[in-house]
């Protein structure tokens, strides 16, 4: 049995597999993450679609030399990012990273 952990940072997105019996890491896998949006008036946004297709891909390679699936898979990042999507769950706007500095008086006022 073999458990998956995938890490989505704002360089790379890390996808390792874990054997819990023996308590060792068996596989490894990174790429780099997607390249962000940066604009004049502070804003930082990424393609929320890209990141879930990074963290595919990882998950894919860290896989593909396994003799087993996982069974389980947890997935992380450091820091919040704001993904926006409408009634019927769909992308409707680019992801807003943590450090987009267009938000803070919006934020502190939803706090």
């Amino acid at each position: 049995m073999l458990t998956a952990g995938v890490d989505i940072g704002t360089t790379g997105v890390r996808a390792v597999l874990f054997d819990p019996a023996s308590q060792r890491t068996v596989g490894h896998a990174e790429i780099p993450a997607p390249p962000g949006t940066r604009s004049d008036d502070g804003g930082h946004t990424v393609d929320e679609m890209a990141v879930v297709e990074a963290a595919l891909q990882a998950l894919t390679r860290v896989c593909a030399g396994a003799a087993l699936s996982p069974v389980a898979i947890s997935v992380a990042g450091t820091s919040g990012t704001l993904c926006f999507r409408d009634a019927r769950n769909r992308v409707c706007a680019p992801a807003v990273m943590y450090d987009d500095a267009r938000f803070g008086a919006g934020i502190e006022r939803l706090a």
